[in-house]
Parts: C-alpha cells; structure tokens; sequence
C-alpha cells in the first residue's frame, strides 16, 4: 500500500511540475515562455499544422508575401499538437527557407491553441499585451501595417 501511494505521490509532483512549464520550443532548442509572448506589447502568432492544405499555402506565403514578418521580434510560427519528427519532415519536404522554419515554435499539446480558444487553422493572432486584438485564418500586409 506505501508503494503505490508513494508512487502515486510521485506522478502527483511530476504533473503538477510539468504543468506548470509554459514554455515552448524551437526547432533548434531554445525556450519561449508563454509569459514573453503575452506580455509583449505586441505580438504576432501564426497557429498552423503540417496536416492542414490552407495552412501549407500560408505558411508558404510567409516567404512570399511578409519578406520581413519572421525578423520580427514577436513573430511566431506555432505548430500545434504534432511532433518534432513531423515538422522537420514537413519543413525538409517544402523546402522552407531557415528564416521562416528557425521561428517555428512546437506546441505538441496545443496550450496556445487552448489559451485562444483557436477552433480552427490556419489563423493569425495579433495580441496586444496578451489580449487578442485581430483574429483571422489568412493575413495580408496593410493589415499587419495598421496594427
């Protein structure tokens, strides 16, 4: 009985430890904290999967039409529920430029997704110190100038 309520004990800690990790990833490794992209006075969330036709084209036209989108500070590229294996296949497949891909934050459990209540992709976020101030499945750049 000790053993299973120490075991219990244990996966009780490592899921309130793991839950409280609000951090994403790149594709290279480094961290982005969900505090930092809520806080930001402005940022930018492209919401997107590997699986999803609209979202292959827009995030193609990341490259072709917002040239300089993925400099930006706030800027990111999110992936949302798929593994690490099936972005870089995805990535390596359509050829996508290191500008747009070194960007490209996982989010395998769709905290984002949640926190926004995104029920459909591909769709843009424009958050202004966290709340959401523009919501849309495609962007186009006078848009994206005027916010």
């Amino acid at each position: 009985m000790r053993k299973i309520f120490l075991a219990i004990s244990i996966l009780a800690i490592a899921s309130c430890a793991y839950a409280q990790n609000d951090g994403f990833y790149t594709l290279s490794g480094k961290e982005v904290t969900l505090e930092k992209i809520t806080t930001a006075p402005k940022a930018v969330l492209f919401l997107w999967t590997t699986w999803c036709p609209y979202c292959r084209r827009e995030i193609a036209r990341l490259d072709t039409d917002f040239p300089n989108i993925a400099n930006e500070e706030n800027f990111y590229s999110v992936n949302i529920s798929e593994r690490r294996s099936t972005v870089e296949a995805f990535i390596k497949k359509m050829n996508l430029p290191a500008k747009i891909t070194d960007g490209i934050l996982l989010d395998p459990e769709g905290k984002l997704a949640n926190k926004y209540s995104v029920v459909s992709i591909p769709v843009f976020l424009v958050l202004k110190n966290g709340k959401i101030v523009y919501r849309e499945h495609f962007l186009d750049q006078e848009t994206l100038n005027n916010l």
